[in-house]
């Protein structure tokens, strides 16, 4: 996909509230990426909103009440998009959508989409998996020092040090 100069791109992460049902939730993104395709943005990649648990309650004042959210679906989504339409994708569509819990969007690259991962070394994860602890690493032998009751010259000691230095090196 190529991009214009006169187009950037945006990646747009937002947290929806939880009371949503699927299919209504699926209308709020389907709304969003259509507000987008009406301003003229071309899609890049997107993730699918889950439901996840918050970091700390969301409060949203809704008819004269405030209503706590502990859950919300997040999601993101990247896109290309004329500069002079973001206000407006701002202000009209996200800011005024009152499902969305909170929102972030930011200027980015199209090239940082997705990190590098060997797929093959991904394995899937059922939601009934119990996931093992990964497994700890073995404890580096140490090693014993004999201390004697004899005194060490400050010479003697800058010696061994300069020996096991040079054994380091050599290695």
């Amino acid at each position: 996909m190529e991009i214009n100069d006169e187009r950037r791109v945006y990646e747009l992460g937002y947290h929806m509230v939880s009371t949503l049902t699927e299919e209504e939730l699926l209308k709020e993104v389907d709304s969003l990426r259509g507000a987008i395709s009406e301003l003229g943005g071309n899609f890049i990649t997107e993730g699918e909103p889950t439901l996840m648990d918050l970091a700390y309650t969301m409060y949203i004042n809704e008819g004269g009440k405030n209503t706590a959210y502990d859950k919300a679906y997040f999601g993101w989504m990247k896109f290309d998009l004329d500069p002079a339409q973001i206000s407006h994708l701002q202000k009209e569509v996200i800011d005024e959508n009152k499902n969305i819990l909170r929102h972030l969007l930011i200027k980015t690259v199209a090239e940082d989409t997705r990190a590098q991962v060997n797929l093959d070394e991904l394995k899937e994860v059922k939601s009934n998996d119990t996931i093992a602890p990964a497994p700890k690493a073995e404890k580096p032998k140490e090693e014993t020092v004999e201390v004697s009751d004899t005194e060490v010259s400050k010479e003697e000691i800058v010696k061994d040090l300069d020996e096991t230095i040079d054994k380091l090196l050599e290695e």
